[in-house]
């Protein structure tokens, strides 16, 4: 029925009061078949209802793949259609919770590495992964805050996923809750999926890999660029974009020292390889100093950076 009435003329993009399209309706109910004929037909999978959400909330995995492999924007993929690509059940579940108390205990709150990387293999932070659970149920299931501390989470915003082609998917950063809110915490931490199930978690020094949230990360070759971010309030350096490096094989980060015309500080931005060794980025919003405030703008251009020459460049 689709098919025909594609055929007859139906326009792809026609929307109902709410600026739902048949395509985002196919991925709410979960109907590959009718996903896979709407996008050769050229459905655009980056288009936002009249609330601003897109179709990215899917609890299928070869759904959410084949809207990624479509081109649609990775930040817009919910926190639970991120849980199905990594395998993991995409609804929060306290019963997959297996954490003791005392394993609470031992790490109940985020902590820097002490070196790139340092391994973290806390029970308490690998049953929050699999459970999906908030800061506030973890707490509570292991009896209670410690001191007021913001409780480590998996459940967040503005982490970035890349899909390895060894079959490894890697997770870095993202906040959990808002600045108000006594559990918010920006993390600099790593979380790498392996096919057979197991979860490793890598933690760095501030100096190595600081608080990154809603940023991009591009991978090239055995790299992943990990370009902009939000960050807390009084670390954003106005005028810089701050690009690192993630090893692939040794999971170590680095700093890359950048030359040319950045964007500045950006965040909620997109990015895509432009070449085998540039990539393109658009789109977001850039901070930038105000007097005694800080303004957050749309970027209204597009900039290119070349891995290879470490530098940027402003597209006209």
């Amino acid at each position: 029925m689709l098919k025909w009435l594609i055929e007859l003329g139906v326009s792809v993009e026609s929307d109902d009061d709410c600026c739902i399209t048949p395509l985002m309706a196919a991925v709410q109910s979960g109907n590959i078949q009718a996903v896979d004929v709407l996008i050769a037909a050229g459905a655009k999978v980056d288009r936002q209802t009249a609330c601003g959400s897109a179709p990215g909330s899917v609890q299928s995995c070869e759904i959410a793949l084949r809207l990624l492999d479509s081109g649609v924007d990775p930040a817009i993929l919910s926190f639970k259609s991120r849980r199905a690509i990594l395998g993991l059940e995409p609804e929060s579940d306290e019963s997959l919770f297996d954490a003791t108390p005392e394993g609470f205990r031992v790490a109940p709150t985020a902590c820097w590495g002490e070196h790139n990387p340092e391994p973290m293999d806390q029970p308490f932070w690998r049953a929050m992964i699999r459970s999906g659970i908030t800061a506030f149920a973890g707490a509570q299931l292991c009896g209670g805050s410690p001191d007021n501390s913001p409780v480590w989470c998996a459940e967040r915003f503005g982490q970035s996923l890349t899909l390895l082609p060894d079959g490894r998917a890697i997770q870095i950063g993202g906040e959990h809750e808002d600045h108000y809110d006594s559990n918010f915490c920006i993390y600099n931490d790593v979380f790498v999926h392996h096919p057979d199930g197991r979860i490793h978690i890598f933690g760095y020094p501030e100096g190595a890999f600081p608080p990154t949230d809603f940023h991009t990360a591009t991978l090239i070759g055995d790299a992943i660029y990990v370009i902009g971010g939000l960050g807390y309030r009084g670390s954003r350096r106005f005028g810089e974009t701050p690009v690192y490096c993630l090893h692939t094989n040794t999971l170590q980060f680095h700093r890359i020292r950048t030359t040319g015309e950045p964007p500045g500080w950006i965040s909620n931005h997109r990015a895509v390889l432009a070449s085998p060794h540039e990539i393109r980025v658009w789109g977001g919003k850039v901070s930038t100093d105000a007097g005694e405030t800080e303004s957050y703008d749309d970027n209204q251009c597009t900039h290119v950076f070349d891995v290879t020459r470490r530098a940027w460049r402003h597209l006209p």
